[in-house]
């Protein structure tokens, strides 16, 4: 969050500008997807009945679970996360669970056979919306659950346990990368090898520098003039140097994973 917030994955730096308009707009597509997808329709009189039973019988709890679920919502909506919505709703979807149990809990209490034929109905709800709009995308902004990693085969239950492709790219690009190389990568391999270094300490010879934006070129210069690019080399993931000096030589790897890398140990013509 902090380097989504700051701006750091992307150079340069887009500044954040809250738009009451926008925002609103994208907290009432946030909420929709939130109890169309997550939770279904059927979920949102539970998960208000759970809120408010909270704030009447356990306010301590409830309070800060409520503000929790609020922040996380008015979050996403401030940043519209596009295909990230869904990760920063999660916070609220989970408070919203809490809440919805809590709901849930006096109708099975009280008619048990009712209550979970009702709670049957609501955990149905959210899959035959997924399956509707799959072929028929809900309302004006065309609301459907699509699949980021189209290498995933699609299946019944989605689960990426065992899913180590990541793993396995990243422990494979920082063994082939020169040492004290300055990477430059597109998000997802970036993100990936920042992992690895912050998380895992791993490879702390490395400088990381996302690919995009308009100072790309510039940060290369900056590099070359205070380092020696044959010892200390640019190397790109996934795709080459698309720069005017592109026709310098490349040194291209490929992993056994199947991507490529490559290293450039010539510096740039058009630095002094």
């Amino acid at each position: 969050m902090a380097w989504l917030v700051t701006g750091r994955n992307r150079y340069p730096v887009i500044p954040f500008v809250f738009d009451p308009g926008a925002t609103a707009r994208h907290l009432l597509r946030s909420g929709t997807l939130l109890f169309l997808f997550e939770l279904g329709p059927l979920a949102l009189p539970f998960v208000a009945l759970g809120l408010f039973r909270g704030l009447i019988g356990e306010p301590r709890t409830a309070i800060p679970l409520a503000l929790t679920g609020a922040s996380s919502l008015l979050f996403t909506a401030a940043i519209g996360g596009g295909a990230m919505t869904n990760l920063f709703l999660l916070p609220c979807a989970l408070v919203c669970v809490v809440f919805l149990a809590a709901g849930i809990e006096p109708l099975l209490a009280r008619q048990r056979a009712t209550g979970i034929l009702v709670l049957l109905g609501v955990l149905l709800a959210p899959h035959l919306a997924r399956i509707y709009a799959d072929r028929h995308p809900i309302g004006p902004w065309g609301l459907r659950v699509e699949e980021e990693d189209s290498t995933l085969p699609p299946a019944m239950l989605p689960s990426l346990r065992g899913f180590d492709t990541p793993r396995v790219y990243g422990e494979q690009a920082l063994a082939a990368i020169p040492r004290g190389a300055l990477v430059v990568a597109p998000w997802p391999e970036l993100a990936n090898l920042i992992y690895f270094q912050v998380v895992e300490g791993q490879r702390p010879d490395l400088t990381l520098e996302p690919a995009d934006g308009g100072t790309l070129e510039p940060r290369l210069e900056g590099w070359q003039r205070s380092h020696a690019v044959s010892e200390a080399p640019f190397v790109f993931l996934s795709r080459p140097l698309e720069l005017a000096e592109a026709g310098a030589p490349l040194d291209s790897l490929q992993i056994p994973l199947g991507r490529w890398i490559y290293v450039r140990r010539a510096p740039l013509m058009s630095a002094p």
